[in-house]
């Protein structure tokens, strides 16, 4: 039996300087969370921005921020802050400071041991989502270059991949046999990994020790 999950290797993004990577921003109401404290600082963050569509992977590495009490410009890299968000257009989106859950390497092909990740789902089982090269599953089950990376409490992160998902989702679910069962026989496929994890917790909920 397998007794952890293999971590797909992440390929490095190019290095890019501050003025190259928010060369264009749209500055949005938003807000942080420093690390080790719980107050929320209401600020504007620069959201970059390039031919009118968010620059998600640009985000995974370092925000700009400008808090309400400042004019000045900060840049905020992972471990930093713990959380970040902003609202663009009619939608809010939430970014969590995480352990890398790829092989570490990020841009200039530096070693990062944190990154920011989109939170998309929370609960006992998070889905999150990354912005990279390799051909992951997006929420419609196609492939994508929007990873969906799951995070359950107490296990490890699991990245999914076209092509690979049904077996790693079939084992990171096997502590909910009638669930795993469900993706087994296709009654659950790529397509549906928002139910899968809202069945996998309500399941937890239900299911507390």
């Amino acid at each position: 039996m397998r007794k952890r999950f293999y971590l797909i290797p992440f390929l490095s993004l190019l290095g890019l300087s501050n003025r190259e990577t928010f060369a264009q921003s749209q500055p949005c109401k938003g807000y942080f969370i420093r690390q080790n404290a719980k107050d929320t600082v209401f600020s504007t963050v620069m959201v970059p921005v390039k031919d009118k569509k968010v620059e998600w992977k640009k985000l995974q590495w370092k925000v700009v921020i400008k808090d309400n009490f400042s004019t000045i410009d900060m840049e905020r890299m992972p471990g930093e802050i713990k959380e970040f968000g902003f609202s663009l257009g009619n939608k809010s989106y939430v970014f969590w400071s995480v352990p890398n859950p790829f092989d570490k390497s990020g841009p200039g092909n530096k070693m990062y041991d944190k990154m920011f990740l989109r939170l998309l789902k929370p609960g006992f089982c998070k889905i999150f989502a990354g912005y990279t090269e390799i051909k992951g599953v997006n929420m419609e089950g196609k492939p994508s270059k929007q990873d969906l990376i799951l995070k359950a409490n107490n296990k490890e992160w699991l990245v999914l991949q076209a092509g690979n998902a049904k077996d790693d989702l079939i084992f990171y679910f096997s502590d909910f046999p009638a669930l795993a069962e469900k993706i087994k026989n296709d009654t659950y496929t790529e397509k549906d990994i928002d139910k899968i994890v809202t069945e996998y917790n309500q399941h937890k909920r239900q299911n507390k020790p």
